[in-house]
């Protein structure tokens, strides 16, 4: 049940890109170096992983900063 669900959510998500048209951002497409492709909900969920957030320490308070979200998240 739990691997149908994770298809099902999967799948859905690769649905809404593709009616977005969105195009995976790399610096090898720019260059020309490979043609441009769909985004897939496989990448998009791996630069979304690559989303950290950082404890910052300020005056006895901590603050929490994130890193910046890539352009394929």
């Amino acid at each position: 049940m739990l691997c149908f669900l994770a298809y099902l959510c999967e799948s859905h998500l690769t649905k809404l890109l593709r009616e977005n048209n969105e195009c995976l951002d790399k610096k090898s497409i720019e260059k020309k170096n490979i043609r441009s492709r769909e985004l897939t909900a496989v990448q998009a969920m791996d630069e979304l992983n690559r989303v950290m957030a950082i404890p910052v320490r300020v005056r006895k308070q901590t603050i929490w900063v994130r890193t910046d979200i890539p352009p394929n998240a």
